[in-house]
């Protein structure tokens, strides 16, 4: 009967919890006090925890994070970096996401804003948000590529169904009006129903500079910025030399 039970576990894809089994059955002794309440529920309970983690695995996997270990315990509060821990300690509740707010993180190159912008993402992750990372220029690329496939709406409602899309080296160059167009129509599908995370070297005024100055520029500005919180890096040293210093 214990073979024929495992066997039927294992079909009906309940394999963690035939595994706890197994184990139960094998260690009886150690078991032989619990009630059948007790023992049921640690059964379930092991089922849970691995698909679970196993979910979790899937959701850090499909993010694509540069940082995928990154965590908000992991960033480094030094005096120099003048890091607003108050707001940032909020974002980790992830109310933000909830509320469909966005995020602007500011500042110099190697001033850490990639592994911030991962540490929100990995806690999103850990909450059951759908993440998405990738470099402004990669995402002009793929939209580049699904257009000329004919798979642009498919594209489209990729990025309108990320719950947190992480933008990273944003509009550090000027984009040209097809780059412009894309921007907007993605900005305009996720406001109001998603979060993006942007990490740039400028604020939005160098964006706006960079975007032609024009009415789309104030669109996307608007869409992005308007609910935005914004965190300011500062600090003359990259965090890349201060760890090679160490």
């Amino acid at each position: 009967m214990r073979n024929d039970t495992l066997r039927k576990l294992r079909e009906i894809r309940l394999s963690a919890m035939a595994d706890a089994y197994e184990q139960q059955m094998e260690q009886i002794d150690r078991f032989s006090d619990l009630t059948f309440d007790d023992r049921f529920a640690m059964l379930v309970d092991h089922e849970y925890d691995n698909r679970h983690n196993h979910h979790l695995a899937r959701l850090l996997k499909n993010a694509h994070l540069l940082y995928p270990n990154a965590s908000l315990g992991g960033i480094e509060y030094l005096p120099d970096r003048h890091l607003n821990k108050e707001l940032i300690d909020s974002l980790g509740t992830n109310s933000y996401i909830e509320r469909h707010r966005n995020v602007v993180i500011i500042g110099a190159t190697g001033s850490g804003k990639t592994y911030i912008a991962n540490a929100l993402g990995v806690n999103a992750c850990y909450d059951d948000f759908k993440v998405l990372y990738m470099r402004l220029p990669d995402l002009f690329a793929s939209y580049r590529t699904a257009d000329l496939n004919g798979k642009r709406e498919e594209f489209l409602r990729k990025c309108q169904k990320t719950t947190v899309l992480i933008l990273d080296e944003f509009l550090l160059y000027k984009a040209t009006e097809e780059e412009q167009q894309s921007l907007l129509e993605i900005m305009e599908r996720r406001v109001d129903h998603a979060t993006t995370i942007v990490c740039s070297q400028f604020g939005p005024e160098g964006w706006h500079e960079n975007l032609g100055g024009s009415a789309v520029a104030d669109a996307i500005l608007d869409r992005l910025t308007s609910t935005a919180y914004t965190i300011q890096i500062d600090g003359d040293i990259s965090m890349r030399k201060r760890h090679a210093d160490d």
